[in-house]
């Protein structure tokens, strides 16, 4: 295709040798007018107020959550986010251009994602070259000839990351059409820039972002292909080891979308639906944040384990929508950007009006040469996602031998590569502790379709540079985040106009919307949370029993029986000695509080379950399972060794546990998620309440008073049998309160009955047989301990009683660990292969570790 050589980008540069364009200053050292007002209000700051205010919007992003994961960082996935204070203002007339520019691309885009997936003329008319389609990864064959379904377009949401170049024009850099991201985070940076630096926003008249996101819901119901007054649209994720799993779920909440993961949905008779314990609800949207070629391992890839099989079936019958559609991507790669000038010119009838970063495919041969004879000027770039080359390369920095090299992959695989022009960013300022310095930028602006057209984001999400090489310019590599405002003379709000609405919905005290795997976080979510409250309480009472001078023989017998119950959780390697110093104690504690010790472990596993029911927890509970958390364990990382500091700790921890309990009581509805997470709660703590009275009647023998103390301790119940028996402390009421009384929220009695009433009211809701095998456990298990004679005891422990106790304890023991199976098995297993198609139960879910 050699008549297509001279198809390139516009020069990116008009003059190579002037300095990168500043945003803030003119050429004459003039602060440009769209910044006076911002410059003011930053002048009018009191000395050292930004690097308070710098810290106030830290920490407002870490008690909200906001991360970007990088793979990289095996340790700690979640990097808190970057963010600069410093906002980029855009003037209204700029920002016109901008849009319109943005506008006529997203429609040339999406009217040639339409021919690549249809006739393919362009290919035929020699208007684009057909490796630019059959050679590309993201060329979905399955899906050609797939229409979307009721009229509705292939591209729904682009962005779009722009530069501007010395000549002062804003070029496009790439163009972001498989599943964009960003625009949950331009709005989080907003919200916190607001309450941050609320003077900034007096001084200027900067454009709402809330109504963009307002019309973009109601853009998304008119996706349907079903006519619904409501219909149901979810948000497909890759889970929470997604880089940017945080805008996932702040989108979900955002747009009132259902969040789903692969394996919460499932296809059958080519429609696509949504598991839930209520069971299967027909999906009519999707909103993908799942790359295409992973969105079906029947079709597409078939190693995918984070799909749903079936799923461009149900796209084919035209019983879905996808936004955007699968294959979208066919149109990300560099290498189209030469050739759009003239396909807007051939599809639009229109020169186009943004250009793109000058650039060249290398699959033409004379193209080829000529680059290779300026190869300091261009950086090559691979074409397609995860081609051959790692990054991209700068012709100017190679010696001779990689150059060579280089040469010869081009010449081997010319097609698969482009030259681009080395782009000189413009800089704007960025805060730092030594005032402001310029830094390159790069902004990326969002789309979405509404009613025929394109409707962009009054804003965009810019990026600055770690330092002063623009080349490259991503968050993984240590960017900073920005503000972006658009400055105008008079508000031009959009208009959102509600849906008209026929039919009046229902009232509902239920959603019914809970999926099989989001119980199963929430139950283990409650079982790690009441789990590490354990944990901290046993080592807590160990610790004030430290082995000091003066210990005495009561103590020191206490302090070992503590030690051997840590030991058997495996929150210490081994039970210890009663040594006079305590220094055994410090050891073993100070490492099992340290980073590969056992309390470190289980906040490990409370870390790592809370992201994935993120989208069920409020702002409130998210800053204790996140933040609060996070403290806690930061606390007992920073001085293992001082016996001190971990029982402070250890109080601190109780005090965040019991902060997270009290808030899903009182915040959370009590519905099927709610109960799904006081179960996991209330099996934990009865297991933990059996193995601790088994263990201190096991070690006393005889029901001796200083161990029935202990008892009372350990289950935080000494108040109340202070106040119902006065000193008195006897075997029977001892295991009347902890082991038997229905009103003692800590009794082993009182978390089975509430276990009923939760299985109870699950099974009513589930529409079941009444009596189910997880039922049929929690009855057995309560009757047992209803039956046992506690009188029986009396104020002397025999040997009969004793072995009474020591039954009960064991059927008890071993029915709650029954009884979790069971529910795993009823409600949590619903997992298909990643092959299969349909709704296919699988094997039981395997027990957390």
């Amino acid at each position: 295709m050699e008549d297509l050589r001279l198809n390139r980008a516009a020069p990116s540069d008009a003059d190579a040798t002037a300095p990168p364009f500043d945003e803030m200053v003119t050429g004459a050292g003039q602060i440009r007018s769209h910044w006076q007002a911002l410059m003011g209000a930053l002048r009018t700051l009191a000395p050292g107020a930004m690097a308070e205010r710098m810290e106030r919007a830290r920490r407002q992003y870490d008690e909200n959550g906001v991360t970007y994961n990088v793979f990289a960082e095996s340790r700690q996935p979640q990097r808190p986010w970057q963010f600069d204070l410093i906002p980029l203002p855009v003037p209204a007339e700029e920002w016109r251009d901008i849009e319109a520019g943005l506008v006529q691309r997203a429609n040339l885009l999406e009217r040639v994602i339409a021919d690549v997936y249809g006739p393919q003329s362009l290919i035929r008319e020699r208007l684009m070259p057909p490796a630019l389609v059959q050679a590309n990864p993201a060329f979905l064959r399955a899906c050609h000839g797939i229409k979307p379904a009721n009229g509705a377009p292939h591209l729904h949401f682009y962005a779009a990351d722009i530069a501007r170049g010395r000549d002062g024009r804003w070029r496009v850099c790439a163009d972001r059409v498989n599943a964009p991201s960003g625009a949950g985070y331009a709005l989080e940076n907003r919200n916190v820039l607001m309450r941050t630096l609320p003077e900034f926003f007096q001084s200027a008249n900067v454009r709402r972002l809330t109504p963009f996101f307002e019309l973009w819901q109601t853009a998304l119901a008119q996706l349907a292909p079903r006519a619904r007054e409501n219909p149901r649209i979810v948000l497909l994720t890759p889970g929470p080891y997604s880089e940017t799993y945080f805008e996932h779920v702040y989108l979900a909440r955002q747009l009132g979308l259902t969040l789903a993961e692969g394996a919460d949905l499932t296809v059958r008779n080519a429609k696509l639906y949504l598991k839930t314990l209520g069971g299967l609800q027909q999906v009519d949207v999707v909103l993908r944040r799942l790359d295409e070629d992973y969105c079906d391992p029947v079709e597409l890839r078939p190693e995918s384990a984070i799909g749903v099989a079936g799923l461009v079936d149900a796209v084919r019958a035209g019983n879905v929508t996808i936004a955007n559609a699968l294959g979208a991507g066919v149109v990300e790669t560099p290498a189209m950007m030469p050739f759009l000038p003239g396909l807007a010119k051939h599809l639009l009838g229109e020169e186009l009006l943004m250009p793109s970063v000058e650039t060249w495919w290398l699959g033409q041969r004379a193209v080829l040469e000529e680059v290779a004879g300026r190869l300091d000027d261009y950086v090559i770039r691979p074409c397609f996602a995860g081609d051959m080359l790692e990054a991209s390369v700068v012709g100017a920095q190679l010696d001779a031998p990689r150059r060579r090299h280089l040469l010869e992959r081009l010449r081997a695989a010319p097609h698969r590569y482009v030259a681009q022009a080395r782009m000189h960013k413009s800089a704007m300022p960025v805060w730092t502790q030594n005032g402001l310095v310029p830094r390159p930028l790069l902004m990326r602006c969002f789309l979405i379709r509404h009613e025929g057209g394109y409707v962009p984001m009054p804003g965009a999400m810019t990026r600055v540079a770690a330092d002063d090489n623009g080349f490259d310019i991503s968050m993984q590599r240590g960017g900073a985040a920005k503000d972006t405002w658009i400055i105008q003379h008079e508000h031009a709000p959009i208009v959102v106009r509600p849906r008209a609405s026929a039919a009046r919905e229902p009232l509902r005290r239920s959603a019914g919307e809970l999926q099989s795997r989001l119980a199963d976080n929430l139950f283990w979510l409650g079982r790690y949370t009441e789990r590490l409250d354990n944990a901290a309480r046993l080592m807590r009472a160990c610790l004030m029993r430290a082995p000091a001078g003066g210990s005495s023989a009561r103590e020191i017998a206490e302090f070992q029986v503590l030690a051997g119950m840590l030991a058997a959780r495996g929150l210490i390697e081994r039970p210890i000695g009663g040594l006079p110093d305590g220094r055994a104690m410090a050891e073993a504690l100070g490492h099992a509080c340290g980073p590969e010790g056992g309390l470190s472990h289980l906040f490990q596993a409370l870390q790592r379950i809370a992201p994935t029911v993120r989208d069920r927890l409020s702002a409130d509970m998210w800053n204790v399972v996140n933040e609060q958390v996070r403290d806690a364990r930061l606390r007992f990382e920073s001085q293992p060794g001082d016996l001190d500091r971990l029982l402070e700790g250890m109080d601190y921890t109780i005090g965040v546990c019991a902060a997270f309990h009290g808030m899903a009581a009182e915040n959370m509805t009590h519905g099927s998620g709610w109960r799904f997470l006081d179960l996991g709660q209330r099996i934990e703590r009865a297991s933990h309440g059996v193995s601790v009275v088994h263990d201190v009647f096991a070690a006393s023998g005889q029901g001796a008073e200083p161990w029935l103390r202990l008892l009372l301790e350990v289950s935080d119940s000494a108040i109340t049998y202070r106040t119902r028996y006065m000193a008195a402390v006897q075997p029977a009421p001892v295991l009347d309160l902890v082991l038997c009384d229905e009103t003692n929220p800590r009794a082993i009695a009182y978390q089975l009955r509430q276990i009923e009433t939760h299985l109870c009211e699950l099974v009513r809701r589930d529409v079941r047989a009444y009596s189910q095998p997880e039922q049929r456990i929690a009855r057995a298990v309560l009757a047992g301990i209803e039956l046992f004679d506690v009188e029986r005891v009396g104020s002397t422990f025999d040997r009969a009683a004793m072995a009474a106790l020591d039954a009960l304890l064991g059927d008890t023991r071993a029915r709650l660990s029954d009884l979790s199976e069971a529910i795993t098995r009823a409600y949590f297993s619903h997992v298909k292969t990643a092959q299969s198609i349909g709704y296919e139960i699988g094997p039981a879910a395997e027990p957390r570790p």
